[in-house]
C-alpha cells in the first residue's frame, strides 16, 4: 500500500466508525443508555416526591377535618357537663381552680406526648432545655397570646358584670368577625365576598341561638374551652352588682378584638415554624400556670384560705377538667392544620349541638328563634364552603410570549 493510500484509509476510518466527531457507535449507544437511565432515575425521584406529597396532603386533610369534628363533640359535651356540674345540688367548685388544674393536665399530657414523639426521655429533655432555656426568646413569643388571653378574660369578667346577659352574649359573638379581620390583615389570606356574607350570617345565627338560651336556665358564660379559657363569672353573679352598660360594652368589644388577635397570632406561630405542636402547648401551659395562680389569688383567695383549693371537686368535676384540657389541645391541632375561622364554625355548631342535646337531657324546648339561628348557621357553613376565594387568572410567562408572537404575526 502506498503512503498516499494509507493516509486516505486513516482519514476515512473515523468517518466509517463515527458520526463526524470520531466516536464509535458502541460508545454512542452506551452514552444514550446512560442518559436514558439518568432520565428514568429523575422520573422515579419526581414520582416518589409526588407520591409523598400526596400522602402528606391526604394526612393533613384527615387531621384537619377529624380535629374539627372532635372539637364540635368536645365543645358540646363540655358545655353539657359543665352545666350539669353547675346546676346540681352540691357545693360549687372554684372555676379559677378548675382552669388552673386544666392547664396542669394539659401540661402533663403534652409532656408525655412530646416524649413519645422524641422516642427518648433524654432527647426530650434536651429539646425542652434548648427551646425553653437556651432559645428563651422563642418561648416569649408564645407569651404574647398567653398575656392577651389573661387581659381578655379580665375584660370579659368586667363586661359580664356590667351588661345584661342578652347584650353580653350577642356582642361577644363579634369575635367571629374580628377573627376574620385579623386573618386578612396578619396572615394575608383573602376571603371571597360570599365568605364575608357567610361570616355575618354565622355571627347572626349564633347571636340568635344565644339569645334563645338566655330564656332557659343559666348556662356557663364562656363556652369555648380554648387555651387559657377562664370562666370567671356567671350571669347571676353579674346581676348582684350595680352595672355600667357603656363600659361593659366597650370591655366586651375590646375583648373580641383581643380574642381574634390572640387566636390568629398563635396560629401564625404554630404554622410559621417547624417546632413541635406539643412543645408549643408546653410553652403556652408553662406561661399560663402563673396567670392561673394569679387569678385564683385575686378572685378566690379568701375562699381558698378558708376551704382549700379543691373544695367542691369530685370525679365529675375532674371530668370537666380533663375534657377542658382535651379541648385546649384539640384547638391547637385545629389552628395548626385548619384555621381560626373554621374553629369558629366548629364552636358555633357545637353550641347548636349542645342545645339539641339539652332538649333530651335538661327539658330544653327549641323555639322559633333557636330554629332560625340554627338555620342561619347551617346556611353560613354551606356558603363559606361553596364559595372560596379564587384569585384572578394570570397567564404564565410562556403564554404571554405566545400571545405577543401571535399579535406580532397578526400585525
Amino acid at each position: 500500500m502506498s503512503p498516499k493510500e494509507k493516509d486516505e484509509t486513516e482519514v476515512a476510518e473515523p468517518r466509517e466508525n463515527g458520526n463526524g466527531e470520531g466516536k464509535p457507535e458502541e460508545v454512542e449507544e452506551k452514552e444514550k443508555e446512560e442518559m436514558q437511565e439518568e432520565e428514568d432515575v429523575e422520573e422515579m425521584v419526581a414520582s416518589g416526591e409526588e407520591v409523598r406529597s400526596r400522602r402528606s396532603r391526604s394526612k393533613d386533610f384527615i387531621i384537619k377535618y377529624a380535629s374539627l369534628i372532635i372539637l364540635v363533640l368536645q365543645n358540646a359535651s363540655y358545655v353539657l357537663l359543665l352545666r350539669y356540674v353547675r346546676t346540681r345540688k352540691q357545693p360549687l367548685f372554684l372555676s379559677t381552680v378548675a382552669v388552673f388544674q386544666t392547664e396542669v393536665v394539659k401540661l402533663i399530657t403534652c409532656l408525655i406526648i412530646f416524649t413519645i414523639e422524641q422516642r427518648s426521655i433524654t432527647r426530650s429533655f434536651r429539646a425542652l432545655y434548648h427551646h425553653l432555656i437556651v432559645n428563651w426568646l422563642d418561648t416569649l413569643k408564645v407569651g404574647v397570646p398567653a398575656f392577651v388571653y389573661v387581659v381578655q378574660n379580665v375584660l370579659l369578667y368586667y363586661a359580664v358584670s356590667n351588661l345584661d346577659a342578652a347584650t353580653y352574649m350577642v356582642t361577644y359573638q363579634l369575635k367571629i368577625l374580628t377573627t376574620a379581620i385579623f386573618t386578612v390583615t396578619i396572615l394575608r389570606r383573602k376571603l371571597s365576598f360570599f365568605q364575608w356574607i357567610a361570616l355575618v350570617l354565622l355571627f347572626s345565627g349564633v347571636a340568635i341561638v344565644q339569645l334563645n338560651k338566655d330564656e332557659t336556665p343559666a348556662a356557663p358564660v364562656n363556652h369555648t374551652a380554648a387555651a387559657l379559657q377562664t370562666t370567671l363569672a356567671t350571669v347571676t353573679e353579674a346581676s348582684e352588682r350595680k352595672q355600667h352598660p357603656l363600659f361593659g360594652l366597650i370591655a366586651v368589644i375590646v375583648a373580641c378584638f383581643l380574642s381574634g388577635f390572640a387566636g390568629i397570632y398563635f396560629e401564625k406561630i404554630l404554622k410559621g415554624s417547624d417546632v413541635s405542636l406539643w412543645l408549643r402547648n408546653i410553652q403556652l401551659a408553662l406561661l399560663s400556670l402563673p396567670c392561673g395562680l394569679g387569678a385564683i389569688m385575686v378572685k378566690d383567695g379568701g375562699k381558698v384560705l378558708e376551704y382549700g383549693m379543691m373544695q367542691g371537686f369530685d370525679i365529675v368535676v375532674w371530668g370537666t377538667v380533663v375534657l377542658g384540657a382535651v379541648g385546649g389541645l384539640v384547638v391547637a391541632v385545629v389552628m395548626k392544620y385548619a384555621d381560626n375561622i373554621l374553629k369558629a364554625f366548629a364552636t358555633s355548631i357545637a353550641i347548636i349541638v349542645s342545645c339539641i342535646a339539652s332538649a333530651f337531657l335538661f327539658s330544653f324546648s327549641p323555639t322559633l328563634m333557636f330554629l332560625a339561628g340554627t338555620g342561619l348557621v347551617i346556611i353560613a357553613v354551606f356558603v363559606y364552603s361553596l364559595f372560596p376565594y379564587r384569585p384572578a387568572y394570570q397567564p404564565a410567562p410562556t403564554e404571554l410570549k405566545v400571545q405577543d408572537r401571535e399579535k406580532a404575526e397578526a400585525i
